[in-house]
């Protein structure tokens, strides 16, 4: 179970920096489009609004402090169940 917990986590992680690299792709791939119709197409700037920009850093935050608060949790547990392992194997 707590396997099971802390894979689900990782997963998660996974799909939010896949979504977040499909969605610098895609702003890439319109800013390169934008770009090379303008007189100066060689100068390629990405250009990400700050207030898209913080949303995703704070989501990035948020998910990663989810992810290490549970595999603290799931450490305790496992630190838990290995005593009471112990304890019953010396009884």
């Amino acid at each position: 179970m707590l396997d099971f917990m802390m894979l689900h986590d990782l997963d998660i992680l996974h799909n939010v920096v896949d979504v977040l690299k499909d969605q610098m792709k895609c702003q890439l791939n319109v800013s390169a489009d934008q770009t090379a119709h303008s007189p100066s197409h060689m100068q390629r700037q990405v250009v990400v609004p700050d207030v898209q920009l913080n949303r995703l850093k704070q989501a990035v935050k948020k998910l990663t402090e989810t992810v290490e608060l549970n595999m603290k949790q799931v450490k305790r547990i496992e630190d838990i169940v290995k005593k009471r392992e112990l304890a019953q194997i010396n009884v």
